[in-house]
């Protein structure tokens, strides 16, 4: 098995609001009670400049490829 993790920031990721907001630990308290399909279907928020879509949709067009080359290169092979 292979797994790469990526790296989002947090602060990028528009979260349904909450009364009087709330600060980028308080996103950590929610995304942590988030089911992986939840987090896939998140969008970054205005202040992303790039990033674009959901999770889902940016990961299967713009990281794939990464993974894919790993798992057929020579370190994996």
């Amino acid at each position: 098995m292979v797994t790469e993790w990526k790296f989002y920031r947090i602060d990028f990721l528009n979260l349904p609001p909450v009364p009087g907001g709330f600060s980028d630990p308080d996103k950590a308290v929610i995304l942590g009670r988030y089911e992986l399909p939840q987090i896939l279907q998140l969008r970054w928020n205005s202040r992303e400049r790039f990033h674009y879509g959901t999770i889902k949709s940016y990961v299967e067009k713009k990281e794939s490829l990464q993974l894919r080359n790993y798992v057929l290169g020579a370190d994996v092979q």
